[in-house]
């Protein structure tokens, strides 16, 4: 199948379950008549039904109990795909720049991000991330490395300067303990 024919279906189940109003999503979620893709094996299974409570999926079968007040969507056509992952991103830089960011890793199917460094307070990086748990935002679950550790110069704006071992150890110590 072409890259084409799987983006547009991908794209449109990831917006279909993270667009749903979080009430929506607390009463249920039911994607019916999807093939939903088994990443372990490979094998693509046809006409499956997930059900979605809050933020978990409760249920993936073709006989799956829907709750009697869940949304259901006809997913008949469109694949499903755990969330993925972007495990080297830097993506917490300004507002504008998360806001489009965020938007364009969900509708990549990209659910969650480890961001490798930020010049952002760590308490900032902290909000965004409970801002997204917590549903006031659309955005990826962060983990979060927090500023960089680079070099005696360093290159990228807020890093923290390095140049010795020691100072490299004290600056990640500093940042474990403000992590914690």
């Amino acid at each position: 199948m072409k890259k084409s024919k799987w983006l547009l279906p991908l794209m449109i189940a990831a917006f279909v379950a993270l667009a749903v109003p979080r009430s929506a999503a607390a009463n249920g979620l039911a994607l019916t008549n999807a093939t939903v893709i088994d990443v372990r094996t490979g094998r693509l299974l046809p006409d499956e039904t997930v059900v979605i409570v809050g933020d978990r999926i409760t249920a993936l079968s073709r006989h799956a109990h829907i709750p009697a007040d869940a949304k259901i969507v006809d997913a008949k056509g469109q694949f499903v795909i755990p969330g993925l992952w972007d495990m080297h991103a830097h993506a917490l830089w300004s507002a504008d720049q998360m806001k489009r960011m965020f938007d364009l890793f969900l509708a990549n199917g990209i659910t969650g991000i480890r961001d490798m460094g930020s010049p952002l307070p760590v308490s900032e990086t902290m909000n965004w991330r409970t801002k997204v748990n917590s549903g006031a935002i659309l955005g990826p679950r962060i983990v979060a490395a927090g500023k960089l550790v680079d070099g005696p110069q360093p290159v990228w704006p807020g890093s923290i300067a390095a140049g010795t071992g020691e100072q490299a150890r004290d600056a990640v110590e500093t940042r474990r303990v403000s992590t914690s």
